[in-house]
């Protein structure tokens, strides 16, 4: 077992953050079953139903409560964050936090991933599939790692790296936010890679997607500079076991070349393990900020090269502020519908027909509702079709729109 030379691991709450360890190693994710249910099929094939996420959300908002482990991942399709939010938090340990402020654990701003970054080849980075921050992170990312030579970004459950996004895409990127990831990594000409473990195979899923990936990073013998997106702990590069060893740290043996690790979820808002929650209120800034491992020597073992702790999440018309994207996107007020349940924002130029409405991602959607209207994340100059679907998922009323 990694030794913690400051932590008494006599500490109740050292004990409790061995299984919140176990649970990241296994990658033990929010029921990620249950929100494919928003994928149905009616024999013609498959089509998107957000509204499973809708009547959710609905239910969590009139009831103030959520089944975690079963909505929370439902719930961001949808970006109902409130929601999910709307649980207790786990009890802060005095002792701990008091250890962690005393220990100054050295931090830098985001700027730092300039340096951080430098000359790596690959560069690993994580989410978890229901912080959406996580997502809105990535997508300011992408312009620094193009900058940076990056030239083949790999995203985990791509199934059919195309230039349409649409459902045939993939699972995560049908979430708006991971949607205008792709969308934004086409745009700055990234060649995306599809990497997924297509028998599901539980036991081997790592491995198995590592030697995926192996095959896509060489070509005629030489290594293409690759950003590789996914959940969890698959980037983890340290074990206790070859049982336990996961995504990264096969990476690191089969190409024989050192990834850099770039872990957002180990000390994330709303943890729900009391060690972990502790540890990012002592560490909470109003912007992002970095530490390297060897900050938290005393305290984690060396899963990953460096952690991004990101700020509290801040609410504007019950939506989390930062799907405005660093505000390249505006909040819109749109005058409300009756019986609607979801509003849709979908982007003009891909719609072309009206089964594209069941097929496109859209850039954003809502079921919060102020005074009978709605809130949007839009972009200034962009047409976009808005929709506004009932509970049955029929489209009760569209318009048209371009943001001023």
């Amino acid at each position: 077992m990694f030794r913690l030379s400051v932590i008494d691991l006599k500490s109740a709450s050292f004990k409790g953050f061995l299984p919140f360890l176990c649970s990241c190693l296994l990658n033990i994710s929010y029921a990620q079953n249950y929100a494919t249910s928003i994928i149905e099929n009616n024999g013609k094939g498959a089509y998107l139903n957000y509204v499973k996420a809708a009547l959710c959300s609905q239910k969590c908002q009139e009831t103030r409560s959520i089944d975690l482990k079963k909505e929370s991942q439902l719930l961001s399709f949808v970006g109902d964050l409130r929601s999910s939010f709307n649980r207790p938090k786990p009890e802060i340990d005095s002792s701990i936090f008091g250890l962690i402020n005393k220990s100054a654990i050295p931090n830098q701003g985001i700027g730092a991933l300039d340096s951080i970054i430098g000359n790596n080849q690959i560069v690993i980075i994580n989410e978890a599939h229901d912080r959406l921050v996580q997502r809105a992170f990535i997508y300011e990312l992408l312009p620094l790692l193009k900058d940076k030579g990056f030239t083949h970004l790999a995203m985990e459950t791509l199934s059919q790296p195309t230039s349409n996004l649409d459902i045939s895409t993939g699972f995560y990127t049908s979430e708006p936010i991971m949607g205008e990831v792709y969308r934004k990594a086409l745009e700055l000409g990234f060649q995306l890679i599809a990497y997924e473990d297509a028998n599901n195979n539980a036991s081997m899923r790592d491995s198995i997607q590592a030697v995926n990936l192996k095959n896509h990073l060489f070509v005629e013998g030489k290594l293409q500079k690759t950003a590789i997106i996914c959940g969890y702990g698959h980037l983890y590069e340290w074990s206790e076991s070859t049982e336990t060893k996961m995504m990264g740290q096969y990476i690191g043996e089969m190409t024989g070349v050192n990834p850099l690790t770039i872990d957002q979820v180990l000390i994330g808002e709303y943890s729900d393990n009391s060690y972990m929650a502790t540890f990012y209120e002592a560490l909470v800034q109003d912007s992002s900020i970095v530490c390297s491992k060897t900050s938290f020597s005393n305290f984690i073992p060396p899963f990953s090269d460096v952690y991004i702790i990101h700020p509290k999440t801040k609410f504007v018309h019950n939506r989390p502020e930062y799907i405005t994207l660093n505000q390249e996107k505006k909040w819109v007020e749109l005058e409300g519908k009756e019986h609607t349940i979801l509003v849709q924002a979908y982007l003009a130029s891909e719609i072309r027909n009206k089964k594209d409405f069941n097929k496109r991602i859209p850039t954003d959607q809502t079921t919060y509702f102020e005074k009978g209207n709605c809130y949007l994340a839009l972009r200034p100059n962009v047409q976009y079709v808005i929709v506004f679907r009932d509970e049955t998922n029929r489209i009760i009323y569209k318009k048209s729109i371009i943001v001023n």
